[in-house]
């Protein structure tokens, strides 16, 4: 099947209209039909028994990831990497092909496409999608660690060192990478007040630190919306690892964060303004703001990209880790192949930048000493 992704786009023009053609014809059959799909956005089903067997391989690459909105050499790759842990075999379910479901499992977070009509599309019925779906989203959960990573030792120092060039001569010194928090939205669950957040909204909570790349180095989500960033973080296994004596960063290299987060040795943020912040402290918020606006960037890519993480409509919550962690992943493979997309920025709604109190006692003066020690050394 694969081989034959690389035909001629002529080939793939003649049978999207086929097929689209195909669509309208059985539109009106099947619109007075109920849904009670997992994933309950609205879209019209497809009914084409050969949309994987023979629409999908005609695909040019540029209509291929306009519907997958990622490239063949990409999916290529991720065939690659998840095959050795791929099990066709199913206790009551016929076996499907790895590139079958992998392509169902990745069309389903880049679209927003009612679940029946994503199984209607790839000839499958709910159960056995949904069984598909959440053995591809846990096999890459279980993978997690080789593709989300924070460096170490040599690796740190590169990472430095992009972050230098990204802003030139001047700019914000030991930069590893960059932390924020962002709402998923999500429907309400009936029980759990939990999940309302400060906008009156429903929401789960993504804490993620990527790179001057825009790739994740650490990815922590599953806190409800009604959760501070401050706090999220403190719970966080990434702060766990910090704070101790092994800790993968040196003292003169840190993260960057907005005023929701505590100050911390390896976590810089800006200072409070309140009104009376000196020329000093405005030229380090400046140059802090304008390093930390790679997170914002990198959300912007995973939200454009993934469209499913704008309204992650499911009805198992505890499920919701393995479908974000799976986009996660996706926007890391791709970012490395540099299979890009075009969004407009920012796209996401990402979490207040309600001051954190810094409490002396807690913090010690080595955080303090430290951010007053990069101050000055922009003058």
């Amino acid at each position: 099947m694969i081989s034959n992704m690389n035909n001629f786009c002529s080939a793939s023009a003649f049978l999207v209209i086929k097929s689209i053609k195909s669509d309208s014809e059985d539109e009106e059959s099947s619109s007075s039909e109920g849904s009670s799909d997992e994933f309950c956005l609205n879209d019209g089903p497809i009914r084409s028994n050969h949309y994987f067997y023979s629409i999908i391989p005609e695909y040019c690459d540029e209509v291929f990831k306009s519907h997958f909105r990622i490239n063949k050499t990409t999916f290529m790759t991720l065939v690659q990497e998840i095959g050795p842990h791929y099990e066709r075999k199913s206790k009551r379910r016929p076996p499907i092909e790895l590139e079958r479901a992998l392509l169902f499992s990745i069309w389903l977070m880049a679209n927003p496409e009612s679940f029946r009509g994503v199984t209607d599309r790839f000839r499958l019925s709910r159960g056995h999608g949904h069984e598909i779906f959440m053995k591809i989203v846990k096999i890459f959960y279980k993978l997690k660690d080789k593709f989300i990573y924070f460096p170490k030792q040599r690796s740190l120092l590169q990472e430095v060192e992009k972050f230098n060039d990204l802003r030139g001569v001047g700019s914000f010194p030991g930069v590893v990478g960059c932390v924020d928090g962002t709402h998923i939205a999500i429907p309400g669950p009936r029980r759990d007040n939990s999940y309302y957040n400060r906008k009156g909204t429903h929401s789960l909570l993504l804490q993620a630190i990527c790179n001057s790349n825009l790739e994740f180095l650490d990815v922590y989500c599953g806190w409800p919306g009604s959760a501070h960033d401050a706090r999220v973080w403190e719970n966080s296994p990434i702060k766990a690892l910090l704070d101790c004596d092994s800790s993968p960063l040196p003292t003169d290299y840190h993260l960057l964060g907005d005023a929701a987060y505590p100050l911390s040795i390896y976590l810089m943020v800006p200072f409070r303004d309140n009104g009376a912040l000196t020329e000093q402290q405005k030229k380090f918020n400046k140059k802090l703001s304008s390093m930390r606006i790679v997170i914002e960037q990198a959300y912007g890519h995973l939200f454009g990209r993934f469209r499913r993480l704008k309204l992650l409509d499911i009805e198992k919550i505890p499920y919701a880790k393995y479908y974000i962690m799976f986009a996660c992943i996706l926007h890391n493979l791709c970012i490395r192949s540099k299979d890009m997309i075009t969004v407009t920025l920012p796209d996401v709604d990402l979490q207040g930048e309600d001051f954190h109190h810094i409490d002396r006692e807690i913090i010690g003066n080595n955080a303090i000493n430290k951010r007053n020690e990069i101050m000055l050394s922009f003058n």
